[in-house]
């Protein structure tokens, strides 16, 4: 398998997990209190829009040339980096549990 398909896959494996985790975190959010939320939600669904970039990102990245392939890769790596590190902090902040 080549190298760019083996990227795409362990990248959209990564968004598919994050997915998973947020319509977990989801469905518990009829158990929290009035007051927190809102704001329990409007977390999740920010994280959840970054999470739909991203994914733009990868089919971009899946259907680029080959001479672009390289740049993209890096690109999109930074781009999963600043998401994992700020949606990780941003769910911590509503669930108080580490990501």
């Amino acid at each position: 398998m080549p190298k760019r398909e083996i990227f795409v896959e362990k990248f959209k494996a990564k968004l598919d997990g994050w997915s998973a985790e947020l319509d977990r975190l989801e469905s518990k959010s009829d158990a929290i209190d009035f007051k927190n939320r809102a704001r329990y939600r409007a977390t999740i669904q920010e994280v959840k829009g970054q999470i739909q970039q991203l994914d733009k990102k990868l089919m971009v990245l899946k259907n680029t040339t080959t001479d672009a392939w390289q740049d993209l890769k890096k690109r999109t790596e930074l781009a999963w980096n600043e998401f994992e590190s700020g949606g990780k902090e941003a769910l911590k902040k509503v669930t108080g549990n580490n990501y």
